[in-house]
């Protein structure tokens, strides 16, 4: 009597669980047991993502001679662009293999320098290798796109694409192409601008898209580190706030070069009163300031700006859903002896400070009634030369724990998990569910599927 047979949505759990668990090897054995029910899915994740850096991949050039097919399950490509090749020396191989990856999805996009002092920017137009590839990469039916080390980008090649996630990392900018007409074939549920260059001049690729861009947005984040980067941030945060699906929200302040800024910022928020919006199913917020200077005439424990800044972002809207707070603040303390900094820290709780009126928002049920974790982290900076290695130890925890101490009705409201430190078991477990949940709405470049170690 034959065995019954059992759905095709077994077998493919079956895969999908030797894939997470037992890559590689694994997933090559179980392809070989049952052509019927394990091959497809196996091949799905063997071939679905690749890497070229440099050269073709010798396996890939394998199979482009024997069943160049199974480069059409190729989902995600990241490609690597070497800043040396000569008029003679562009690999072609790559082109041709490109050609057969029809289905591509998920693409991120590198440029390197192998050559010291080499301007990428002037580099750049002359490879007709790079101005090639991006023609045949840009032309797939790209949803996600991750651009990284890239100055100058061309916007009109991401125009035409139905983008569903963003990322703008490191050294990236973008051109001031005369794109046309506004389009809103994009969907946006994800924008993540890590770049200085980045999000001062994600601007010129945006003006090209109409408003239903934002409608969709579920995740933000924005590394701030100049005024540009401000504008442009809190005109996207605006933008999103018309719509009603952002989960995430991330600030991160951090100065380049205008040792000023994060006051201007704070300057130019207050006199136009904005603040985070209300979101209705805001989750998590995450909120990093940098201070690389010690202000005069502020608190030697931390200055008043940090409290000040954080009230006007966090203290004037509600968030009906919002679970996770991590805040994060680093400043520079001057130089001075142990000694003085325990003296001035005998005052530091001050309700003009502000950071009693933070901890009386935070705990309030008609504002935040679903606030169940809060994480923050200080990080002064303390200069060496008075201190000891052992002194700026224990100045720290000085520093921490007045932080803590003047918040004493979060440290006592019921389920709540109140930490100074991120890595805490407690707030970690409850920040990974959330962001977990929060990233399933939308592909994220963080998880990287598996790579065949033929590749």
């Amino acid at each position: 009597m034959a065995a019954p047979s059992l759905p095709q949505e077994v077998f493919d759990k079956i895969t999908d669980s030797v894939a997470h668990e037992h890559p590689n090897e694994s997933l090559s054995n179980l392809s070989l047991t049952s052509r019927s029910h394990f091959l497809e899915r196996c091949r799905f994740h063997i071939f679905g993502y690749f890497r070229i850096e440099g050269t073709a991949p010798y396996g890939m050039i394998k199979i482009l001679e024997t069943n160049p097919s199974l480069l059409a399950r190729v989902r995600r490509l990241d490609i690597v662009f070497e800043a040396w090749y000569g008029p003679e020396g562009d690999p072609q191989d790559i082109l041709v293999l490109l050609d057969s990856v029809t289905e591509l999805k998920t693409l991120c996009v590198t440029v390197k320098s192998m050559v010291t002092g080499l301007d990428l920017a002037e580099w750049i137009p002359k490879s007709d290798f790079c101005r090639e590839a991006l023609a045949k990469l840009f032309s797939r039916p790209l949803v996600n796109l991750e651009i990284i080390d890239y100055p100058n980008f061309p916007s009109h090649l991401i125009r035409s694409l139905r983008l569903q996630s963003l990322a703008v990392g490191h050294g990236t900018s973008f051109s001031e192409d005369d794109c046309g007409e506004p389009q809103d074939n994009w969907r946006l549920k994800s924008l993540e601008c890590y770049s200085f260059g980045g999000l001062s001049t994600i601007d010129n690729l945006l003006k090209w898209c109409s408003s239903p861009v934002y409608a969709n947005l579920v995740n933000l984040h924005f590394a701030i580190q100049d005024m540009k980067c401000h504008e442009n941030a809190w005109s996207i945060i605006k933008s999103a706030s018309e719509g009603s699906c952002l989960e995430s929200l991330s600030l991160v302040y951090m100065p380049r070069g205008n040792e000023d800024l994060v006051r201007e910022c704070y300057g130019k928020l207050a006199s136009s009163r904005l603040a985070i919006p209300p979101f209705p199913l805001l989750r998590c917020i995450d909120i990093a300031i940098s201070l690389d200077y010690p202000s005069a005439g502020t608190s030697i424990i931390a200055p008043d700006l940090i409290p000040d800044f954080t009230k006007l972002l966090l203290c004037a809207s509600p968030q009906p859903s919002l679970e996770v707070i991590d805040m994060r603040f680093f400043w520079m303390l001057p130089a001075i002896t142990l000694e003085e900094l325990r003296r001035s820290s005998k005052r530091f709780i001050d309700d003009t400070r502000g950071w009693d009126q933070i901890d009386a928002t935070l705990t309030s049920l008609d504002l935040f009634p679903k606030l169940r974790a809060i994480c923050i982290s200080p990080v002064p900076n303390l200069r060496g030369g008075l201190l000891s290695w052992e002194d700026m130890r224990i100045a720290g925890e000085w520093v921490r724990k007045e932080i803590m101490a003047a918040f004493p009705r979060a440290c006592a409201r019921e389920g709540m998990v109140f930490q100074w430190v991120k890595s805490h078991d407690a707030f970690a477990k409850i920040r990974r569910e959330v962001v977990s949940e929060v990233e399933h709405r939308f592909e994220t470049f963080k998880r990287v599927q598996h790579v065949y170690p033929g590749f």
